[in-house]
């Protein structure tokens, strides 16, 4: 029998075009023989050995697979080293040939590279980072194909993901980040939404996965491979929603079509439930479950509620993560605007409905507005 390295060697060739079915499956018949006959070789050797498969395709498949040492090119990308993989591609750590800088390079899982839908969506990811262009958001590069393979390059941000700095701090025995940290994160991701709002633009993924935190302490949002213009519903025709279950808002669950920015919002409250705590909200559960109470209710706040969290962030966060987007903060200027002001020090207004400008310095004179 194939091992399994054989058969995913196979398929990626296959998922390419590099070889057609008919090559694959007469490769994988002699390779059958050749065990049933006490003699052992390799698919990518038959397939080398019959001319079916050049060298150069070889070890890009090689490097895709994380096997063979040394730096291959894709395009004009040399690749250094496999940074990741998520649910439609793999990222490598490049350098731009023409540029002699570093990057990012996004390469199309190999199953979904011959499915004109994915496709399609890998180039609006690309499309849609290349429009907007802010600090706290990473910058697409470039996109295009070469070797057979689809590639999208952006900034790399030398750093890590929130969501490898939650896992650092478990492994310290720390549960979360404390609230001004959380408080500071929070802000760059909403300027980041502030930007894409303005420019019309829903991301869809909020996630830890997917905020980078460089050596700089610069937040940036990435993955843009969900975002869309407000009011497009081309991703959701398959009845499918879309998204991190465990993050995404009660509108995004149900499918409904149209979600706004205070879908995002309402993960970034998800994110910044995790980042107080160091834990999500329902654990332990089934997908389904936390989709159905995800639409259902209000996100808990047990846990905050145990922990020392001042009654202002919890305001906060109940805020964005309201079942009912019009609860919810209208926008990231809004919401920016609490956080501001929670960090300058402000408190809760008596009857716990907004926050009361913080006081002046000796020194400032008296504002009856409070501008971030």
């Amino acid at each position: 029998m194939p091992t399994e390295e054989d058969l995913a060697f196979g398929q990626i060739a296959l998922a390419n075009k590099m070889i057609t079915q008919e090559q694959l499956e007469e490769c994988l018949t002699s390779l059958e023989v050749l065990e049933n006959m006490g003699m052992k070789d390799t698919l990518a050797n038959i397939l080398l050995k019959r001319g079916f498969l050049s060298k150069e395709h070889a070890e890009i498949i090689y490097q895709i697979q994380g096997k063979k040492p040394g730096k291959k090119r894709i395009g004009g990308y040399e690749i250094e080293e496999k940074l990741g993989e998520g649910g439609m591609g793999i990222v490598y750590k490049a350098r731009q040939i023409n540029m002699d800088r570093i990057v990012a390079l996004k390469i199309l899982s190999p199953q979904f590279a011959s499915n004109k839908s994915y496709i399609e969506r890998f180039f609006r990811e690309a499309r849609s980072a290349g429009k907007l262009d802010h600090p706290n958001i990473v910058r697409g590069i470039d996109v295009g194909e070469a070797d057979g393979f689809y590639y999208f390059s952006m900034e790399f941000v030398e750093g890590q993901t929130l969501s490898q700095k939650l896992k650092e701090l478990e492994s310290k025995g720390q549960k979360g980040l404390g609230e001004m940290e959380a408080c500071e994160i929070t802000i760059q991701v909403a300027k980041a939404l502030e930007h894409a709002h303005k420019a019309g633009m829903v991301h869809r993924d909020i996630k830890p996965d997917n905020i980078f935190i460089s050596k700089d302490q610069v937040v940036k949002l990435g993955d843009m491979g969900l975002a869309k213009p407000q009011g497009d519903s081309s991703i959701t025709q398959t009845g499918i929603p879309v998204g991190t279950p465990y993050y995404i808002s009660p509108e995004q669950a149900t499918n409904d079509g149209e979600v706004d920015i205070r879908s995002d919002i309402y993960s970034l409250g998800v994110t910044l439930y995790q980042m107080l705590t160091g834990k999500l909200p329902y654990e332990g559960t089934s997908y389904a479950t936390v989709l159905a109470k995800r639409i259902e209710e209000d996100l808990p706040l047990t846990d905050i509620e145990q922990l020392d969290i001042s009654p202002e962030m919890r305001f906060i966060l109940r805020k964005m993560t309201k079942k009912n987007p019009a609860e919810r903060y209208a926008n990231p200027t809004e919401l920016l605007r609490d956080l501001h002001l929670f960090r300058q020090g402000a408190k809760l207004s008596p009857d716990g409905t907004g926050f009361l400008a913080p006081r002046p310095l000796p020194h400032e004179e008296e504002a009856t507005l409070y501008r971030p």
